[in-house]
């Protein structure tokens, strides 16, 4: 399990002027929730909440289970995320989501995109247990 906290100052990169699209004219406050956890012989769960709490309103939520045999894995996962624009404006932002099934045949290699470098990156201590 995982907690964070950070704080974005304004204008805290000296690197950009008040003009770039990547300025934020506010301060910003996130909060980070997430885990990894082997319920089962067979079975691992997943899950995260990244909160900015400045704007209130979620910047990601993920929720995932995966079932694993000695010749096969299954992973399921749901997901809704800010897509920013990797700008520092609001008002292109929108919300995104959807649903991700993988399917992996052990020795014979996986179809569905790569997900467990995802994983490693947005959840601190995941480590894939199947695939």
């Amino acid at each position: 399990m995982n907690l964070g906290y950070r704080w974005e100052l304004e204008g805290f990169d000296p690197s950009l002027d008040q003009f770039d699209d990547d300025f934020r004219t506010y301060d910003r406050e996130e909060y980070d929730a997430s885990f990894a956890w082997k319920a089962g012989r067979r079975v691992d769960l997943i899950g995260r909440l990244l909160y900015d709490n400045t704007n209130d309103r979620a910047l990601e939520q993920l929720a995932g289970v995966q079932w694993n045999d000695c010749c096969y894995g299954v992973q399921l996962v749901w997901r809704e995320w800010i897509d920013d624009n990797d700008t520092g404006i609001l008002a292109d932002d929108f919300t995104d989501r959807g649903v991700f099934l993988r399917f992996v045949f052990k020795g014979l290699g996986g179809v569905g995109r790569e997900a467990d470098s995802y994983f490693e990156e947005a959840i601190p201590g995941y480590r894939s247990t199947a695939f």
